[in-house]
C-alpha cells in the first residue's frame, strides 16, 4: 500500500531517507520547446542518516518548506529562503513525534499536521501553525475529545481553500466497539475493530480562523484512510485514500475489513461562500463513488472550481498500474482517465492548471521512480525525469509558477539511508 509523503513508498522502508526534489526549467502550462524539458538535479548539503521528509511546499518563488516523518531524533521543519539553495532548521517549541503533511494557504500562513507519540502504541494529533512563513512554529491546542492518547490517532493530510479556511484529515480512535456481526456497505459504519475493542475510524477536523480553533466534521460512508487532500477555492476538497468494502466478523467479537481506493467530499465555509455549482457533500463529509479496480488513491489536485484529478494503484495481482481519475463536477461523478504507460505506485499529484499536471510515481516492473506530466488533463502524459539511484518518489507541490518540489527516498535501510536535496 502507498500511503502519504515517506510512507507513500511502501512502509517496509519506514526509516528510508526522503531526498528533496524541485522541478524547475520549463514551466507547466507553457508549450515547452522541442528540445527543452524540466530538469532535476541535486542540490544542498546531506541530511543526516535515518532522516526521512514526508512533504515539501513552497508557498512563494524563493520560499520552500520541508517537514520530515519519521525519524530517530525529534521531528523538524526545515525552511529555504533561496528557492531551495540552502536550507536551516524552523523553530519547534514542542516539536511532534512525526509530520505527515504542509499547507501554506498564503506566503506567511502555513500548517502542518501529524502525530505526537507511536501511533502503534498511543499518540495524539498533531497540529502546528505558523505565521512568518514557516520560521517559527506552535501547536495548537485541541479539543479534550481530540487530545486524548489512544492507539491509531494521526493526521495525514491538510489543505486550505483560503487563508482562513483549511481541513485536516486523518484516523482516530473511538471508545465505541464495532458491530459485532459484522457488515458490508453503505450499512457499513466506516472503522476497524483494535486490540482492546474500540473503533478507528475517519476524522475531519475544520478550521475557519486560519488554523487558531479546530472542530470535528461528521463523516458518512465508508472512507478510512486519508492520504493527500485538496481544495478549491469554493471550499470544495477532495480527501484521497481508502475506504472500506466489506466488513466480516471475527471471532474475537471484532470485524475484519477490505479495502479499496477511495475519494472523500465535502465542503469549507470560505466565508460563507456558497459553492457554484453545490457540491453533493455540502453540509458533510462523505465517501464518493469511484471507478472500479482502484487498489489504492494515493494523491488528488483540484485546480479547478469544480474539476479535479485523483491518482493511484489498481488491483493487479503481480504489478499495481498505475489509476488516474477525472472529475469535473466536485466529486460527483469520477471517471477514469489513461494512466501513464508502464506506470505503477502513481504516489501523488499536482496542477497548476486544469490540463497541467506532474505526478510522481514508479515506472516498469521494478517500478523505477520517474516524475510524469500531463498538458492535456491527463489524456497523455509524459515522463519528464527518472531517478534510478533513487527508490522512489513521493509527495509532489506546485506553485502557480510552474516550478514543483517534491520529496523521494533514498537508500532503503536505516544505517544507510541519507537525504539529498535536489533542485534544477
Amino acid at each position: 500500500m502507498v500511503v502519504r509523503g515517506a510512507g507513500r513508498v511502501a512502509r517496509g522502508t519506514r526509516w528510508a531517507l526522503v531526498a528533496l526534489v524541485a522541478l524547475v526549467g520549463v514551466a507547466l502550462g507553457r508549450e515547452p520547446s522541442s528540445s527543452a524539458a524540466p530538469t532535476w538535479h541535486v542540490i544542498g548539503a546531506p541530511s543526516p542518516v535515518g532522516q526521512v521528509y514526508a512533504a515539501a511546499v513552497c508557498p512563494t518563488s524563493r520560499v520552500c518548506l520541508a517537514a520530515d516523518d519519521l525519524t530517530s531524533a525529534s521531528s523538524r521543519i526545515v525552511v529555504s529562503s533561496d528557492g531551495g539553495r540552502t536550507w536551516r532548521p524552523a523553530r519547534l517549541p514542542s516539536p511532534p513525534t512525526s509530520l505527515a503533511a504542509l499547507a501554506c494557504p498564503t506566503a506567511s500562513e502555513c500548517l502542518a499536521v501529524g502525530v505526537r507519540g507511536d501511533p502503534e502504541v498511543r499518540s495524539r494529533l498533531a497540529i502546528e501553525v505558523s505565521r512568518d512563513g514557516g520560521a517559527s512554529w506552535s501547536a495548537v491546542p485541541l479539543a479534550a475529545s481530540l487530545e486524548t492518547a489512544a492507539i491509531g490517532n494521526r493526521l495525514t493530510a491538510v489543505a486550505c481553500a483560503s487563508a482562513l479556511d483549511c481541513v485536516a484529515v486523518g484516523a482516530a480512535t473511538s471508545p465505541a466497539p464495532p458491530p459485532s456481526t459484522g457488515c458490508a456497505p453503505p450499512t457499513c459504519v466506516a472503522g476497524s475493530s483494535g486490540p482492546t475493542g474500540s473503533t478507528y475510524g475517519p476524522l475531519v477536523l475544520t478550521t475557519s480562523d486560519g488554523g487558531a480553533t479546530w472542530t470535528s466534521a461528521p463523516v458518512t460512508g465508508t472512507f478510512f484512510s486519508a492520504a493527500q487532500a485538496a481544495c478549491a477555492r469554493t471550499g470544495d476538497c477532495q480527501v484521497a485514500g481508502l475506504g472500506y468494502t466489506h466488513c466480516a466478523p471475527t471471532t474475537l467479537g471484532g470485524r475484519t475489513c477490505s479495502s479499496a481506493g477511495s475519494m472523500l467530499g465535502g465542503v469549507l465555509g470560505t466565508g460563507g461562500a456558497t459553492p457554484t455549482p453545490p457540491s453533493p457533500t455540502t453540509g458533510s463529509w462523505a465517501t464518493e463513488t469511484v471507478p472500479a479496480n482502484s487498489f489504492t488513491l494515493n494523491g488528488v489536485a483540484c485546480p479547478g472550481v469544480t474539476t479535479c484529478l485523483a491518482i493511484g494503484q489498481s488491483a493487479d495481482s503481480t504489478l499495481g498500474h498505475g489509476v488516474v481519475l477525472l472529475t469535473n463536477d466536485a466529486g460527483a461523478a469520477w471517471t477514469a482517465r489513461p494512466a501513464p504507460a508502464n506506470s505503477n505506485l502513481l504516489a501523488s499529484i499536482s496542477c497548476v492548471t486544469t490540463r497541467d499536471c506532474v505526478v510522481t510515481g514508479g515506472w516498469g516492473r521494478g517500478a523505477t521512480p520517474v516524475v510524469y506530466l500531463t498538458t492535456s488533463a491527463g489524456a497523455s502524459w509524459s515522463v519528464t525525469a527518472r531517478f534510478p539511484s533513487l527508490s522512489s518518489l513521493g509527495d509532489v507541490t506546485c506553485a502557480s509558477s510552474g516550478a514543483c518540489i517534491a520529496v523521494g527516498v533514498a537508500g532503503d535501510t536505516r544505517g544507510t539511508v541519507r537525504g539529498v536535496l535536489l533542485a534544477n
